[in-house]
């Protein structure tokens, strides 16, 4: 391993040690010879620092041995979430031939026991049965980066970077049964005979006290008398006359009627059986869990030369979904209370005995002349008037009562959402290239001190041979070369998989290179006046310029870049020292960095004058292109083209929430007549048509369209296919729109135009390309749908469609005008003195202030109207006047990122559901807080 390579390095110092050995320089080589074995027994060590809120374990060595070291890896890593190994010469992977970062299923991974049923007794909502649990999601795999130059054995490593699988949605519980209704209240037969006694049939005395006993029975247990008569006055016939009606507490309705007349006594007394209550309904089942989402594959990448090839087995899919949980039973409806009948009786002096009804269903009924069953009422003054007891239709069993479908609805509103499945942090190569290059500058010291080794070797040679007086070849003068060369300045030449788009900015937080920055310009004022530093003060100026490239800083953290800067260089002016090595170049790259560092302020001072021309508003219809912003979309095969063009950002800034599947059929309805009605798009289809059959190996697959590519050849007598012709043969048509519709990877540059006519969108479809500087570029392919006023714009890398953002800028004459003044003033300033000065006194500070009334003039209404908006999806009046509150506390702190409250009302609208005030109350917390 290892060793080896140390020793074979020491058998080249001892060789050049046997060579000079004549000449007795034994120092210097010695020297050497220790350099070499303490650079290669260097030893591994660790450390964690926290990059954007991560705890990251960086292991840092000459060669590393992973067996070597796994003991205490594993203990370390029980703090962090990322690992970087990184070694200067050698990583040898040697405990085990798979490296497997796929992550866990979700749990439990066999399908759990449905949820809690509904109870009988307690509230209301205890009634339903409980919604599932869902179900929890698979971790996604980790994501692996490998930068190195070559790989040894390649084909003896697997690499595996798989998502865990859901686990299962649990059953919802079941709704308890609804109770049975009341029964309704009635008197059996013996319980009424006894509480109303015959009146008519006995003498005077008795008849009067039965008839006494009845009335006051019916003020003390009646709650309503309805009607009530008596007296000597009713009926011109009668001696005395009596008659109540009356309802009890349960409902029940008693006619009691008595009338002595001249010849007889009559009564009738009817008691009204009452209807049961409905039963009540049952519970609502708990719906069921959502099963836990898939987890994502890990991202693999592997950059070594353009010519090396790593050989690596690779495994990265994405977990598997499981099934969701059943909708719990909704309770029954409890059975209604039972119907209780009609009892009564009429009695006539005249009779033997009362005639009894009962129990049964009876009525009233009013005659105008007698009959053997009837008998005078009292109720009635004519003497005409007669009463019987009849029977009547039964009553209906009481309806059940109706489900609540509002408390259905809320009680469905409680289910808890699903995990939604998240990407593992990206791996940043520009963070780990800064990592590396960080370790193997300590090495420098060692460099230059070897450098010195050999200056020493060189002289004491010389100085042997001119005192001895010995002629030498020029090949035995031996120069040893500095253990440290240049390569690891050289990674971010090296091949990469995935292709980067021009002005993506570096993942490097601006706080962290500050602070590299400063510690560079403290060396730089030592170094860079003492100039016999040369290699040092070459590679902090190479350094600096890196980073200010690769990241981005605002105005007032670049203005003291910039001064720090032109500080050091006229420091270094007055400066009279001699220098041991002259080198102009060092000259050189100081006056390249402040030509750079004044140009980037330039830029900056202009971004702060341009961002306030920028405005979000949609209702400006022009827009410009100034510069492309990647933004992720689902990596979903082909439907990454639906998401890119059709899809909503979601919270984590990833275009998705769109159902593929259901605009793919969309399109396979309208497929023929969208092609039909657009020559350009017919076009392109007919050229991803003949690319189908030029790389399908089953050309009998699609016989209409092998049918149309050969007539077609016959047309043009040629076998060179023109790709600019129309395709409207309807058989073809089908047969393709069958082939994309199915397919997921179907999805091409040249069928993507489909879904910009869908969703009536300008599509601009941009392919990238590289320029003599490596940098890449993006050229426009294709437009789709040129007279909509929607523009989209997304870029076509690796069989994949990515989403590129656009700034929108407001085209007012007078601020362009005056934008444009500025860019001819500034064009002539060349120190930051001149800079600062020309933004204290100059039209700077007069436009900010210009312009700070200007937005609060043109905002406040939007302001007021959108915040309005947000307050209507909240329940009651007290709570928006509360969100009312947060909101304008946080338009009034954040005036300038006023997008913010815009894009909270986008969100709500896409989301299209009220939410609890505690969110927005955390929400605007979080905000004002940071």
């Amino acid at each position: 391993m290892f060793i080896d390579q140390i020793l074979n390095k020491l058998k080249c110092a001892f060789k050049k040690f046997v060579e000079t050995n004549e000449t007795k320089l034994i120092t210097s080589s010695v020297q050497q010879i220790k350099k070499i074995i303490d650079y290669g027994l260097t030893s591994v060590k660790c450390e964690t620092r926290e990059i954007e809120k991560r705890n990251i374990l960086i292991v840092k060595g000459v060669y590393i041995s992973l067996n070597y070291i796994l003991t205490t890896l594993e203990e370390k890593l029980k703090n962090s979430v990322e690992v970087w190994l990184t070694a200067s010469e050698n990583l040898f992977i040697d405990y085990k031939r798979i490296i497997d970062v796929s992550r866990l299923n979700g749990q439990p991974e066999n399908k759990p026991s449905k949820a809690e049923n509904g109870k009988q007794y307690g509230t209301e909502s205890d009634k339903n049965g409980k919604h599932g649990q869902n179900g929890m999601k698979g971790e996604s795999g980790g994501n692996i980066t490998i930068i190195c130059e070559t790989v040894e054995n390649g084909h003896n490593l697997e690499i595996k970077t798989n998502g865990g699988n859901g686990s299962y949605g649990q059953d919802g519980g079941d709704g308890v049964d609804g109770e049975k209704g009341a029964d309704g209240h009635g008197l059996d037969m013996g319980e009424f005979k006894r509480t109303f006694p015959p009146a008519a049939a006995f003498g005077a005395t008795q008849s009067m006290e039965n008839v006494k006993k009845i009335i006051a029975y019916l003020e003390e247990n009646a709650t309503i008398i309805k009607s009530k008569k008596w007296g000597n006055t009713l009926g011109r016939h009668g001696l005395a006359c009596y008659y109540i009606e009356a309802e009890t507490a349960q409902g029940n309705l008693i006619s009691f009627s008595y009338y002595w007349g001249i010849f007889t006594k009559q009564a009738y007394c009817f008691y009204r059986g009452t209807s049961g209550e409905p039963g009540t309904p049952g519970g609502f089942g708990g719906l069921g869990g959502y099963a836990g989402e898939p987890g994502l594959a890990g991202d693999i990448k592997i950059l070594t030369k353009p010519d090396v090839k790593a050989n690596i087995k690779t495994s990265a899919i994405d977990g598997s979904r499981s099934s969701d949980g059943q909708k719990g039973r909704d309770g029954n409806f409890g059975k209604s209370g039972e119907n209780k009948p009609d009892v009564g009786y009429i009695d006539c002096q005249t009779w033997k005995e009362p005639v009894y009804y009962g129990p049964n269903w009876y009525k009233l009924s009013i005659y105008a002349s007698s009959d053997t069953y009837r008998i005078r009422s009292s109720e009635y003054e004519s003497i005409t008037e007669y009463v019987q007891i009849e029977l009547r239709s039964a009553p209906e069993p009481p309806a059940c009562l109706s489900i609540n479908e509002a408390e259905k609805h809320r009680h469905n509103n409680t289910k808890t959402r699903k995990q939604e499945a998240t990407r593992k942090h990206a791996i940043s190569n520009e963070l780990l290239t800064q990592i590396y290059n960080d370790h193997q500058r300590q090495f420098a010291t060692s460099s230059v001190e070897s450098l010195q080794v050999n200056v020493n070797l060189f002289r004491e040679q010389i100085s042997c041979i001119q005192s001895e007086e010995t002629q030498i070849q020029i090949e035995n003068i031996c120069i040893t070369k500095s253990l440290i060369d240049e390569k690891h300045y050289k990674l971010n030449k090296l091949s990469t998989k995935k292709v980067k788009l021009k002005n993506k900015s570096s993942l490097l937080s601006s706080s962290n290179s500050l602070n590299i920055i400063e510690e560079l310009l403290e060396k730089l004022k030592i170094y860079y006046k003492d100039k016999s530093e040369v290699l040092q003060t070459h590679m902090i100026i190479l350094e600096m310029n890196e980073i200010l490239k690769s990241n981005r800083y605002n105005f007032e953290d670049m203005l003291k870049i910039s001064l720090s800067i032109e500080k050091i260089f006229n420091e270094s002016k007055l400066d009279n020292l001699k220098s041991l090595f002259k080198d102009p170049k060092i000259d050189n790259e100081f006056d390249n960095l402040k030509s750079f560092v004044i140009e980037k302020l330039k830029l900056l001072f202009l971004k702060n004058i341009v961002a306030k021309y920028i405005d979000d508003n949609e209702n400006y219809d022009r827009k410009i292109i100034d510069e492309f912003i990647e933004e992720e979309t689902h990596r979903g095969g082909g439907d990454s083209a639906i998401h890119a063009v059709l899809g909503i950002k979601n919270e984590f800034g990833i275009y998705e929430n769109i159902n593929c599947e259901k605009i793919r059929k969309e399109i396979q309805k309208n497929f023929i007549k969208i092609v039909k009605t657009n020559d350009d798009l017919s076009k392109s289809i007919h050229r991803s048509m003949l690319n189908l059959i030029k790389k399908s190996r089953e050309k009998t697959k699609y016989p209409e369209i092998k049918k149309y590519v050969d007539n077609f050849k016959k047309v043009l007598n040629s076998t060179t296919i023109k790709d600019n012709c129309s395709c409207k043969d309807e058989n073809v048509l089908i047969e393709y729109r069958n082939y994309i519709c199915q397919n997921s990877q179907s999805f091409h540059v040249n069928d993507i135009g489909l879904l910009a006519y869908h969703g009536n969108i300008c599509l601009n479809v941009h392919v990238p390309s590289a320029n003599d500087k490596d940098e890449i570029l993006l050229n426009l392919c294709v437009t789709y749908n040129k007279n909509s006023t929607n523009i989209e714009h997304v870029c076509y890398i690796d069989n994949r469609f990515i989403k590129l953002s656009t700034r929108k800028i407001e085209n007012k004459d007078a601020k362009c005008a005056h934008y444009k003044q500025i860019l001819n003033d500034i064009e002539k300033i060349k120190t930051t003195e001149e800079l600062v000065k020309y933004c204290d006194e100059k039209c700077y500070a007069r436009f900010r202030e210009n312009e700070n009334e200007i937005f609060q003039e043109n905002n406040y209404d939007d302001e007021k109207q959108i915040i309005d908006e947000i307050c209507n999806y909240f329940y009651d009046e007290k709570t928006r006047d509360n969100v009312r509150l947060e909101l304008t506390m946080i338009a009034s702190e954040l005036i300038e990122n006023f997008q913010i409250i815009k894009r909270l009302k986008k969100r709500f609208d896409i989301e299209n559901f009220q939410i609890k005030d505690e969110i927005i109350t955390l929400l605007s917390m979080e905000i004002l807080n940071s």
